[in-house]
């Protein structure tokens, strides 16, 4: 899991540092590569969110889970940023119709979407477990980052719920956007 961490850790600065220097000579090439690039990090979010559903491995890395939590904070004001610029649906003319500087963008802000939203299920399997960890960990989610607090916003924004280009609700589930009818179904 400590690895896992590390190299989530690892790719989130790569990405924020080095891939803009190197964006445009990717949008030159084949997009796939760019893709993959990117979603290396979301690879391993997803792994890190499976294995943090388990107390176990929570417990086993709690002096990386500090790190972890540092990260979901940024990717939740990432998220709270991002406005009405959450993912839209578009049409297969417009997506062939975009520049490969625009696919890339797009690609990008799919990613790190589904990534932030990742985020929010860690932070739920580390809040779970709180009486479990030591007090740094602890510290680091209440008083450092102050969780609760960049929650509140983000459950009022609801980010995870879109209008579609038919006037219909789509929900965020399952590494996917999902047409909701009965409006019900809508969190």
């Amino acid at each position: 899991v400590e690895t896992l961490i590390y190299d989530l850790l690892v790719t989130e600065a790569w990405k924020d540092n080095i891939f803009p220097r190197v964006k445009n000579s990717l949008a030159k090439g084949f997009s796939l590569k760019s893709y993959m690039l990117m979603y290396h990090e979301a690879t391993v979010i997803n792994l890190l969110e499976i294995l943090m559903f388990h107390r176990e491995a929570i417990e086993e890395c709690q002096d990386s889970v500090i790190e972890l939590i540092d990260y979901c904070y940024r990717k939740f004001i990432w998220l709270m940023n991002l406005g009405d610029a959450k993912p839209k649906d578009h049409t297969g003319k417009e997506l062939l119709d975009q520049s490969r500087e625009d696919e890339i963008k797009r690609q990008h802000v799919e990613i790190q979407f589904s990534i932030a939203i990742i985020c929010i299920s860690i932070i739920r399997f580390i809040s779970d477990n709180l009486s479990n960890l030591n007090i740094p960990v602890v510290h680091q989610m209440m008083e450092v980052n102050d969780i609760p607090c960049i929650l509140i916003p983000l459950l009022e924004e609801k980010p995870w719920i879109r209008t579609n280009s038919k006037g219909e609700k789509e929900v965020y589930e399952d590494q996917k956007w999902q047409l909701k009818k009965d409006a019900q179904q809508v969190p």
